[in-house]
C-alpha cells in the first residue's frame, strides 16, 4: 500500500472518527480496517465542523408506536436517572452493494430517546465504493464515535454489547463471540439515563441522514443468537427482557422523508427479548436544512401552521418535491426558495394530536399540493387538535416557577406549552429537539420554537437536546435541569418556556 495521505494502515488501538454515519473512506476488505481512499471525510480524526445528531429523527409518536428517519427498533423510555443497564445481541448481517455509498448501524445504548445524550456501542455494515465493510465502534455523544481495531468483524458474527451506569460513568463493552474478542471502555459522565435502546440505524453526516444500505433482515436478541440475556434492561432496579416495560416500550419503524418504510421491525418474540427488522428497498437521505435565501428569479415560499381557533403553531413537518423527487424538507415555519414559474409538490403533516385539516387559502382537504410562484409566497396549513374551540382571558400565574401566561386564545380543557431556544446573547437559535414527557413516557416531540397542546390538570417535562457547538445551560427562570416541571391548574393558558445555551 502507498503512503499517501489517503492510504493509511490503521495502528492504534483506536481511531477516533468524526462520526458514524460519515466514516471516513472505504474501510478496504471486511475488517481489515486499511483505508484505500478517503470519501465522506478528509481524515480519520474528529471533525468539529461536523454536527453530531445520534438522537432519533421522529416522525410520529403515538401509543408505544414511532417513525424515525433514521432508527428502527426497540426503546424503553423510563424517568431521568432511571435506566442504568441495557444488555443486547444480533448477528452482523451481510450488506448488498451497488457503486453508491450506504450505511447501516446496529447497536445497543442507553440515552437518546428523548434526551441529549447517547453511551453506545455497536457495528457497522457499509458499502463504501461497492465493497462491504464491517467494523466496530463506541460513541459516548455529544463526543465523537471510536473505531475499534482490535475487533475484527465479518457477516454472520454474533454479537454481544452491553451498557452499564456505575459510579458516574457508563461503562460499554463490545464482543464479537465468534472471534472471542472484545473491547470495554468508560465515559458519558453526565449521562441522563432516561432509556435504552436496540436499534438498526441509518447514520447521519452534516447534511443528513445517509444512504441506509441493503443490509436484507438483522435479527437481534437471544432467541435468534443464542446469547442470554441479551435484548434486557434495568430501569428503576427492575431488570428484565423488552416486554417486560410495558407502556414504556416503543417500537420505531424506520421512514424516508415522505413516508414510505425503510426499515420495519417485527413484533416482540414470546419471551419479549428479540425481533427481526426487515431493509424496506430505499434511502432516508435528506437535506438538514429547509430554510434558503431568495435571489433574482428564486422567490420564497413559507409554510406556517395554525390550529382551527387561529393559534399558530410551530415545529410541523413540511416537504418539498418536484417531479416525484424529494428536495428539501423541514418544519414549520419552512422557507423554501423555489424557482419562479416551476411547479412544485408540497407537503404538511400533522403530528400526534395534530392532524391536517385544510389549506387556509384553498380549503382543501389534501396535505399535497402543487405550488408555482413568481414572487414570494407564505401558505398557511390548518391542523385540528381535536378539541372544541373556547376563548379565554386570563393572566393567572401557573403553580410552576416557570413563567406566567398572557390573554391568548385557548382549547378547552387544554394548554399550550411554547418552547423556544436562545443562546447565551439572547439571540434566537431554532431547530432545537424538543420533547414533552409525563410519568416517565415521551409524549410528543417538535424542534424549536415550537408548542405542545395538553390537558389541564396535569404535569408534565419538557426537555430540550443539545445541538452543535450548543450546549443548554438553564431555562430562563433559572433551572438548571435540561428536564423542566410544568404543572397545570384547571384555567386554560399559554406557558412560554426559554432554554439557554452556551457554546
Amino acid at each position: 500500500m502507498e503512503d499517501s495521505p489517503r492510504n493509511l494502515m490503521f495502528q492504534d488501538e483506536m481511531v477516533s472518527l468524526s462520526l458514524r454515519a460519515s466514516i471516513a473512506g472505504s474501510l478496504a476488505v471486511v475488517a481489515i480496517l486499511s483505508l484505500s481512499s478517503l470519501s465522506l471525510a478528509q481524515s480519520l480524526s474528529p471533525q468539529a465542523g461536523v454536527p453530531h445528531r445520534s438522537v432519533p429523527r421522529i416522525r410520529t409518536l403515538t401509543n408505544g408506536a414511532a417513525t424515525s428517519t433514521n432508527w428502527s427498533g426497540y426503546a424503553v423510555t423510563g424517568p431521568a436517572g432511571s435506566v442504568t443497564d441495557a444488555k443486547g445481541s444480533w448477528i452482523v448481517p451481510s450488506v448488498i452493494c451497488s457503486s453508491a455509498a450506504s450505511y447501516s448501524s446496529f447497536w445497543v445504548g442507553i440515552d437518546g430517546f428523548g434526551s441529549n445524550t447517547v453511551e453506545q456501542t455497536g457495528t457497522d455494515s457499509d458499502c463504501q465504493n461497492g465493497i462491504p465493510t464491517y467494523y466496530a465502534w463506541y460513541e459516548f455523544y455529544p463526543g465523537p464515535a471510536f473505531l475499534i481495531t482490535g475487533i475484527t468483524v465479518r457477516p454472520g458474527d454474533r454479537i454481544s454489547a452491553e451498557a452499564i451506569y456505575s459510579s458516574g460513568l457508563v461503562t460499554v463493552t463490545i464482543t464479537d463471540t465468534t472471534t472471542a474478542q472484545s473491547f470495554t471502555t468508560s465515559g458519558g459522565a453526565g449521562a441522563l439515563r432516561s432509556s435504552a435502546e436496540w436499534i438498526a440505524e441509518a447514520p447521519s453526516s452534516a447534511g443528513g441522514v445517509l444512504p441506509l444500505a441493503n443490509f436484507g433482515t438483522a435479527y437481534l436478541g437471544q432467541d435468534n443468537t443464542g446469547l442470554s440475556p441479551t435484548n434486557y434492561a434495568t430501569v428503576n432496579g427492575v431488570t428484565g427482557p423488552i416486554s417486560s416495560f410495558g407502556p414504556s416500550v416503543q417500537e420505531i419503524t424506520m421512514v424516508s422523508s415522505s413516508g414510505t418504510t425503510e426499515a420495519q421491525p417485527s413484533p416482540l418474540s414470546t419471551d419479549g427479548t428479540s425481533f427481526s427488522v426487515a431493509w424496506g428497498g430505499g434511502s432516508t437521505s435528506t437535506t438538514s436544512s429547509a430554510t434558503t435565501t431568495s435571489g433574482n428569479g428564486t422567490p420564497n415560499l413559507t409554510i406556517n401552521t395554525r390550529d382551527t381557533t387561529g393559534v399558530a403553531l410551530t415545529g410541523y413537518w413540511t416537504e418539498l418535491s418536484q417531479n416525484g423527487q424529494v428536495l428539501a424538507n423541514g418544519y414549520t415555519p419552512a422557507t423554501y426558495t423555489l424557482n419562479s414559474g416551476q411547479t412544485y409538490t408540497l407537503e404538511a403533516d400533522g403530528y400526534a394530536s395534530c392532524s391536517f385539516d385544510h389549506w387556509l387559502d384553498t380549503n382543501s382537504p389534501n396535505n399535497l399540493r402543487d405550488v408555482s410562484i413568481t414572487s414570494d409566497t407564505s401558505l398557511t396549513a390548518v391542523l385540528n387538535c381535536g378539541n372544541t374551540v373556547t376563548t379565554t382571558t386570563t393572566t393567572t400565574a401557573t403553580t410552576t416557577t416557570s413563567t406566567t401566561s398572557t390573554t391568548t386564545t385557548t382549547l378547552a380543557g387544554s394548554s399550550q406549552i411554547s418552547v423556544s431556544t436562545v443562546n447565551s446573547a439572547g439571540a434566537p437559535i431554532n431547530g432545537y429537539y424538543t420533547t414533552l414527557w409525563q410519568n416517565g413516557v415521551m409524549l410528543q416531540w417538535c424542534y424549536s420554537p415550537c408548542s405542545f397542546v395538553v390537558s389541564n390538570g396535569q404535569t408534565y417535562q419538557v426537555a430540550v437536546a443539545d445541538y452543535g457547538g450548543e450546549t443548554f445551560s438553564h431555562w430562563s427562570d433559572g433551572i438548571t435541569n435540561i428536564f423542566h416541571t410544568v404543572t397545570l391548574g384547571s384555567i386554560s393558558i399559554t406557558l412560554s418556556l426559554t432554554a439557554v445555551y452556551t457554546p
